[in-house]
């Protein structure tokens, strides 16, 4: 009687995974070749159908251009907060700002909004880009991921202040942005997934922003992740954005002169 046999294999595990199709696909051919020797077959009794799923026609793009819009917003949204404080601090106005009666909260408030706007904004044009332009499908809901990137836009803008509260001059603030970005895109799983990095890299990228909204966003346009899912990736940009803005506005006070 025929029979069929699955082998499941975790492709973000590329290495492995493909060491373990190698010998699935090994132990079928061998399998194959003796039943067809034994009963004097002129072709193997069976075969080895390889299904990719999220992606079955392999796409690239359908892979890349969701990482994309997470790298554009980031990319973006820091430089926005970073560079719109750096030139307050140029012009001495946001010092005059702290020493005002202002609660630190309206502040942070009034910090926050305009880029949380715009990187909100941007991500909705990029979003619509991938589907309508490079055709990526969107098997999620549109509710869930921009959630997602809400928190997201949160931490990016908390990094953003940060780094604003630690550069007192536009250049430094645009070196600072480029010294975040540049390990964020390595250890976000943007171009190699974050399994096949070394153990203690992986404990690093905890601590990136970028890697949760990839999860998130390849998750809802390939996948459609549910959202307890992706609650799991939302709860730690919160607490990336918490502690973040929190040392930003202790720096802000501290260093008034």
């Amino acid at each position: 009687a025929a029979a069929r046999v699955q082998v499941i294999v975790d492709g973000r595990q590329s290495n492995t995974g493909q060491i373990a199709a190698s010998y699935a696909g090994s132990i079928v051919t061998a399998f194959a070749a003796d039943i067809a020797r034994q009963n004097g077959l002129s072709g193997p009794p069976a075969r080895l159908e390889i299904r990719a799923w999220f992606n079955p026609a392999l796409i690239s793009q359908w892979y890349i251009v969701p990482g994309l819009v997470a790298m554009i917003v980031l990319v973006v949204t820091t430089n926005v907060t970073a560079m719109t404080v750096a030139r307050e601090r140029e012009l001495g106005t946001f010092d005059q700002l702290l020493v005002t009666p202002v609660r630190p909260l309206e502040i942070l408030a009034g910090k926050t909004i305009p880029p949380l706007i715009i990187g909100l904004v941007e991500g909705a044009v990029a979003v619509a880009i991938a589907v309508l332009w490079f055709k990526v499908p969107m098997n999620g809901h549109y509710a869930v991921m921009f959630g997602g990137m809400f928190f997201f836009l949160l931490a990016a803008i908390g990094v953003g202040l940060m780094i604003s509260s630690i550069a007192e001059t536009q250049q430094q603030a645009i070196l600072g942005v480029f010294l975040f970005l540049f390990p964020s895109s390595i250890l976000s799983g943007f171009a190699s997934p974050i399994d096949n990095m070394d153990p203690w890299v992986q404990k690093v990228t905890y601590l990136n922003p970028l890697r949760y909204i990839m999860e998130i966003l390849r998750g809802q346009f390939l996948e459609g992740t549910p959202i307890m899912t992706v609650v799991h990736h939302v709860w730690p940009l919160g607490v990336i954005a918490l502690l973040s803005m929190s040392v930003a506005v202790w720096m802000f006070r501290h260093r008034l002169p």
